[in-house]
């Protein structure tokens, strides 16, 4: 038989850098040894980092309205008390609460177009902030949908509320409007939410 070639240094990194992810998935026979999560794939181009953010804005869409799901779940199912103790507790304040509830509701209702959820709850409570005949007029212009831009909506919004308003525009604030528009559908909300839950809807 020939002699075997020795191997090199080099070789022996080579192959250490090969077998180490397999390693590592190794249960180990010491049991207080660290079991190390696998190495995250670090992205190096431009098409890596394009997936792996594109990949966690999908994932951060899904979340937001699994977020606004629950809360709207438990605002139906758990008594007032119990609601507002459950508010007292999760790490959200006041307005994300209510921006996730009411994104997550207009999604839900179909209102909006496919796919709009992926301009972030932000932009979707802006949409909660509309009232149904401007809705479906920016609906229509393409103003709301998967690329909607913020900057465009509140344009939007002040525009066609400044045709609208007329003379009364003068005794009575865009804030105040917005204020009244939004207490107006919060009641609606509730309104919904009642029937809904004797009605046994999810």
């Amino acid at each position: 038989m020939g002699k075997k070639p020795a191997i090199t240094v080099e070789d022996a990194d080579e192959i250490r850098r090969a077998i180490r992810p397999l390693a590592l998935a190794l249960p180990s026979n010491r049991p207080d040894a660290e079991v190390l999560p696998p190495l995250p794939a670090q992205p190096t181009t431009v098409e890596d980092y394009t997936h792996t953010i594109d990949e966690l804005w999908a994932k951060a869409q899904r979340t937001f309205m699994d977020i606004g799901r629950h809360l709207d779940e438990a605002e139906r199912r758990l008594s007032k008390a119990d609601f507002q103790r459950l508010c007292a507790t999760v790490r959200m304040g006041k307005s994300a609460r209510s921006q996730l509830m009411a994104a997550y509701r207009l999604i839900s209702s179909g209102t909006l177009p496919a796919g709009t959820e992926q301009a972030g709850y932000a932009n979707v409570y802006l949409c909660a902030t509309l009232t149904a005949d401007e809705l479906r007029v920016a609906v229509d212009r393409g103003i709301v949908g998967p690329e909607m831009q913020r900057a465009n909506v509140v344009e939007f919004r002040k525009e066609l509320r400044q045709k609208t308003l007329g003379a009364d525009s003068s005794t009575e604030t865009d804030q105040a409007l917005l204020d009244k528009l939004l207490k107006e559908r919060a009641k609606l909300d509730t309104q919904i939410a009642e029937l809904r839950s004797k009605l046994g809807l999810s």
